[in-house]
């Protein structure tokens, strides 16, 4: 058995090697026979799947990268909870910054997140869409108390959901796919020879490579890539139309001709036009990446082998002359020892390339998909935590409403503050939860307690607005 390596690397699925086997395929010596009607069916079969294939699209998801994504959503919810203050910090007066803060730009967190911020912030802005926001989520009605708690909850949800998209974003861009977008074209130029062409309007002068065509064995026969037989269209036409010395119904038993094998191109549309009815079968609408391989491995079946050139279609003697006391096939020279004699042909490699590209398109998309899947149910997390936030009462909320109204506690803090920021008589260290009441005078009794500050602190935490 002779192995042949093939082109295509990094997928175990596609190792798509022309095993031509000597002991399997050796075409018996059948000089006393001739090729009769159908002999070529599934050879012509196999080819027209391919041919088919041409009005499908692959069976593959793609991430939307342009679409407003689920961590989005959770960018603005979080934003939309937080007080007016922490926005602002994204604004330089009333329009918002285009790059990170002065006072930022040092921090990797800020750095790494802020175009989703920015993105977010913008989407958010108006009060008609933080409303519309906030019903979505289930949270449209929470108290500030509410507002703060959920927030709270949100953040590691938001800072995950986030993580997990930039990943989608990074790792699975649209140029993994682009072999999906191109599939149809990519097939249209293996079948038709160009990736415009159909099967009402072939290109004379794509379907065989070579400019013109002495006869049907110089059609026929070639190895590589300078193959004459450089389509799929032009190796059915050398397995099924007439040649002078051929038969009727080589591919399909019983069909009649009118049109037969020509050397002028322009007449293989008229050739193309009766055989393409009975290979033009509706197709699937979509297919697997593993449809191409499923049929490449067909058609590595259907070759064979007279010990060191090999064949598709029926062949007894000589040549691929369209003599159906000779051969009605496609010659593939030294295809028996030379892999590249057959897997370097314009559309088999064509066809390979793509086998090979879409496996790893789909393996890529399903990883995306579970991404997308997770960035999803981190959302639908969020929003249930939303939608329980209204039911926030008892305990928590008594504890914030005290915090607003002051405890007696905290009324002993505050007086020992006071007299801690009346001790200081500089107004460059009047600075923590005080502030300096005189616009003239550094000296003197006049730092005070800064009652603004605390009570953002007791409502919002001790973090404050820069704890994004």
């Amino acid at each position: 058995m002779t192995v042949m390596a093939s082109p295509l690397s990094g997928s175990s699925s596609l190792t798509l090697n022309f095993v031509i086997s000597l002991a399997e395929l050796l075409v018996s010596n059948q000089c006393d026979s001739a090729i009769t009607q159908g002999a070529n069916k599934a050879e012509f079969d196999t080819l027209c799947s391919i041919v088919q294939l041409t009005k499908s699209k692959p069976e593959i998801s793609k991430p939307d990268n342009t679409a407003t994504t689920e961590a989005n959503a959770l960018q603005q919810l979080n934003l939309t909870l937080a007080p007016p203050e922490w926005r602002q910090l994204l604004k330089d007066g009333k329009e918002y910054r285009t790059t990170v803060p002065d006072a930022r730009k040092d921090d990797n967190v800020w750095k790494a997140r802020w175009t989703s911020w920015i993105t977010a912030a913008k989407e958010s802005d108006l009060k008609e869409q933080q409303d519309t926001i906030l019903k979505l989520a289930g949270a449209d009605g929470l108290t500030m108390e509410q507002k703060a708690r959920l927030r709270t909850a949100l953040l590691p949800l938001a800072e995950e959901a986030q993580a997990l998209q930039d990943t989608l974003t990074a790792e699975f861009p649209p140029t993994k796919f682009t072999a999906v977008d191109s599939a149809q074209s990519t097939l249209k130029a293996a079948v038709y020879g160009k990736a415009d062409a159909s099967d009402s309007a072939l290109d004379a002068n794509m379907l065989f490579k070579t400019a013109a065509l002495a006869n049907i064995q110089a059609a026929c026969e070639g190895e590589g890539a300078s193959h004459t037989t450089s389509t799929v269209v032009a190796s059915i036409l050398c397995l099924c139309a007439k040649g002078s010395g051929g038969i009727e119904g080589a591919c399909v038993s019983r069909q009649t001709y009118s049109q037969t094998w020509s050397t002028i191109k322009t007449d293989h549309q008229s050739a193309w036009n009766e055989i393409q009815n009975h290979c033009n079968q509706p197709g699937p609408a979509k297919f697997p990446a593993s449809k191409l391989e499923e049929i490449m491995n067909r058609m590595k079946g259907q070759l064979h082998t007279d010990g060191t050139k090999a064949y598709l279609g029926s062949f007894l003697q000589t040549n691929c002359d369209g003599n159906s006391g000779n051969g009605i096939c496609v010659k593939y020279r030294n295809g028996h020892e030379t892999a590249t004699a057959i897997y370097e042909v314009p559309w088999i490699a064509k066809i390979m390339t793509l086998a090979g590209q879409l496996a790893q398109a789909e393996q890529d998309g399903a990883a995306a998909a579970a991404i997308a899947a997770s960035i999803a149910k981190i959302k639908q997390t969020a929003y249930t935590l939303a939608v329980a936030a209204k039911s926030t009462t008892g305990q928590h909320t008594t504890i914030v409403q005290a915090s607003l109204t002051e405890t007696d506690k905290q009324k002993d803090e505050n007086e020992k503050q006071k007299k801690q920021f009346e001790i200081i008589k500089q107004q460059e260290k009047c600075k923590e939860n005080c502030k300096w009441d005189s616009n003239t005078e550094n000296t003197g009794d006049h730092c005070k307690v800064n009652g603004e500050e605390l009570t953002k602190k007791r409502k919002y935490g001790t973090s404050g607005p820069s704890a994004w």
